[in-house]
């Protein structure tokens, strides 16, 4: 018999869906003193106009925590901790917010001039626009499910043979690339060298070894449905083969590779195991960012020498690289350039093709801008990639867009309980803080998802017998 405030997770695993806000009320007072301190700083800064750069960042930030306020709000009124922090309303709302807004007054400051009015309001546009997005997909009729069949939709069996399939493609790929071209993180220079394999093999070949990626993923996937006694994180099979996709993707030199997955499996942890506080996602985000710029500081040091000037540059440049790109663009677009258009905005799709295709950023590093930093391209970010292709008007409808497909993707999993949908749902939620900081449209993900496609088809096949009858 289930009890009262629970769900049945794949492993036939209670998992607290909601408890009494009693039971959360320390891990509720972070939130409470950042709103706090927000209309306290909002009303500061109303009452000093001069400063009307810092009541635009605090607005920003005040406007991106409005889905945790409400949440909390209902949560206070119903006495039952409701918060999803990993809901669309909430988690990147708020690091939009922080990474426009808090991106844009460092970045200002350090160049000592005032971003204009006009890049704010853009800023506005798109983050009402995302909430225009999740709200219209609110609205749409999803169709309720049983939590009963929700053990049935990806049978451990299946999924295990699934992840070796896809992982051996991953190997066959990384083998000829090495046989090819080397083994990135060896070389002296680890962008010259993922730049060769991708102008010499082809994208096609990329794509296969990134596979490893995916399999790392189902792995993590495997390990929290997997209904034994004996968890599969002590088994040495499964170790091994997630220290050999990790190794594999440490390999190729990618940062993104490897922490991208890492993220996955902490929202499916969220949604199949135990929903984490506030606490909890403040301190693994944060974590997370930090292993980022070491990961970054190792790459251009090329050991842990202590160089405090450099990790601290670092840190600026993720802070403002949002800022900085829409400001640039804005410079030169549409004054000196005109827009790119569905031209710009299909690029990636070039990228499979072998020889060197000039993708956006590279045609943005140069031909626009005249960057002379070797390997990789210049991200325009979310922002920036909307406006370089199609202008403030790519911000006010592709915003929505994105709002509206994350939102889908999350009522299809709260209605509809699946390891395929939470699964799909916990990558595109990862990928859109890459896509916050990289740009909206990428072959990969579309990659991602067609394999897991495939996988949930694969796991529902059922194979029947065929009988053989004598004349």
């Amino acid at each position: 018999m289930k009890k009262k405030g629970m769900i049945v997770s794949p492993g036939n695993r209670p998992v607290q869906e909601s408890g009494s806000i009693t039971s959360t009320r320390i891990t509720s007072v972070p939130a409470i003193v950042l709103v706090g301190t927000l209309v306290g700083l909002l009303s500061a800064t109303m009452s000093d106009p001069s400063s009307m750069e810092l009541l635009m960042v605090v607005a920003l930030v005040l406007v991106g925590s409005l889905g945790l306020i409400w949440q909390m709000t209902i949560s206070i009124l119903s006495r039952r901790w409701k918060v999803d922090f990993f809901s669309p309303a909430i988690y990147f709302p708020i690091l939009y917010g922080l990474y426009y807004g808090v991106g844009s007054l460092v970045y200002s400051s350090h160049l000592h001039f005032t971003i204009t009015v006009s890049e704010y309001t853009l800023y506005f546009v798109g983050l009402f626009g995302y909430y225009g997005g999740i709200l219209a997909a609110s609205m749409l009729p999803w169709p309720r499910r049983s939590v009963s069949s929700f053990t049935t939709s990806w049978p451990p069996s299946r999924l295990k043979y699934a992840i070796l399939g896809i992982l051996g493609l991953g190997t066959i790929g990384l083998l000829y690339a090495i046989s090819r071209i080397g083994v990135p993180v060896l070389s002296a220079n680890v962008e010259d060298v993922r730049f060769r394999i991708a102008l010499q093999l082809g994208g096609f070949v990329s794509y296969l070894i990134n596979s490893i990626e995916i399999a790392l993923v189902l792995l993590f996937t495997y390990a929290l449905i997997k209904p034994t006694k004996k968890s599969p994180v002590r088994d040495p099979r499964w170790v091994a083969l997630v220290l050999f996709a990790v190794l594999a993707l440490m390999g190729l030199g990618h940062r993104r590779r490897v922490f991208g997955p890492l993220a996955v499996a902490v929202v499916l942890y969220h949604y199949l195991r135990k929903r984490l506080g506030v606490m909890a996602v403040v301190f693994l985000g944060t974590v997370a960012f930090l292993l980022l710029i070491f990961a970054a500081f190792l790459r251009q040091t090329g050991g842990v020498e202590p160089d405090q000037a450099l990790f601290a540059r670092l840190v600026t440049y993720e802070t403002v690289r949002g800022a900085d790109a829409l400001s640039k663009l804005v410079e030169v677009f549409p004054s000196q350039f005109d827009f790119f258009g569905w031209h710009g905005a299909l690029l990636p799709f070039a990228a499979l093709a072998p020889g060197r295709q000039r993708l956006l950023g590279d045609i943005l590093k140069e031909d626009i801008f005249g960057f002379g930093f070797r390997g990789g391209a210049w991200v325009p970010t979310l922002l920036g990639w909307f406006y370089v292709n199609f202008g403030p008007a790519g911000i006010s409808f592709g915003m929505p867009v994105v709002g509206l497909i994350i939102g889908a993707l999350y009522q299809k999993m709260r209605h509809n309980p699946s390891v395929f949908s939470i699964t799909l749902y916990s990558y595109i939620a990862i990928y859109y803080l890459v896509g916050l900081r990289g740009g909206f449209l990428e072959l990969w993900p579309l990659y991602v998802v067609g394999m897991l496609f495939i996988v949930d088809v694969y796991s529902r096949i059922r194979l029947r017998s065929v009988r053989v009858t004598s004349g």
